[in-house]
């Protein structure tokens, strides 16, 4: 495996990651803020929404190879 080259630079894995962490956290706080805020049918669609930003986000992640980094 000595010929062996990411396909996503170091560099871009770690904005990827830290992008991730970010809409994680705004996810976890949205789902817990919108129904305090927010009238109940409102909340919902403002936490169904965010939980599928959130899920996208994990998906083009793990498709970077971001959520898991073998060591080599």
């Amino acid at each position: 495996m000595s010929d062996y080259t990411d396909a996503v630079s170091p560099r871009w894995r770690t904005r990827i990651y830290f992008a991730g962490l970010a809409v994680a956290a705004l996810v976890l706080l949205v789902s817990a803020v919108a129904p305090i805020w927010f009238a109940p049918d409102v909340a919902d669609k403002i936490t169904q929404t965010a939980t599928a930003a959130g899920t996208v986000a994990a998906f083009v992640m793990a498709g970077l190879g971001v959520a898991y980094r073998p060591t080599r």
